[in-house]
């Protein structure tokens, strides 16, 4: 259960992702080819209303920051998510540079890591040890819409882990 809710936070970390991309491209985050990336494996509770709508239980996300990132798109992306899915996203800000990475690595290492965060790729990422503190999302079926020479960047070996 641990690894699918970690599945499905680093889903909605990579959904948070396209939409803010896509907002900076201009297409906007209501577009309606946004699917839901939470993969067919999901067990999420939710169920169906009397309109037939999905109702998704509530829940929260904690997602920690670079105090240097612009959190506009992220907020809106964030309220989109909240009104899509029901799922509240707590922002954290940290540190930047040296400092903000001793607190990254010393969260992983003490288990007190947010649900989710935003750091750079390459080889400040791979000095964290992906493959003991995240989630390899290679085999999810959205691995197929992401540049190959972005998945180089946040893989180890066959695991891609951003």
């Amino acid at each position: 259960m641990k690894l699918e809710k970690a599945k499905i936070l680093l889903a909605g970390l990579l959904f948070i992702f396209m939409l803010v991309i896509a907002g900076c491209s201009g297409q906007g985050a209501g577009s309606d080819s946004t699917s839901d990336n939470t993969g067919s494996e999901t067990d999420s509770g939710s169920s169906t209303d009397a309109s037939g709508e999905e109702e998704h239980p509530e829940t929260t996300l904690t997602f920690l920051v670079d105090n240097q990132t612009v959190l506009d798109g992220i907020e809106a992306v964030a309220a989109e998510i909240k009104e899509r899915y029901n799922i509240t996203t707590e922002i954290e800000l940290r540190p930047g540079g040296a400092e903000g990475d001793n607190l990254v690595k010393t969260r992983l290492a003490t288990g007190e890591m947010t649900d989710l965060m935003w750091y750079n790729s390459g080889s400040l990422f791979k000095a964290l040890g992906p493959e003991e503190y995240f989630v390899d999302l290679s085999g999810e079926s959205y691995m197929a819409q992401l540049d190959e020479s972005y998945k180089e960047t946040v893989s180890v070996g066959d695991q891609v882990f951003g």
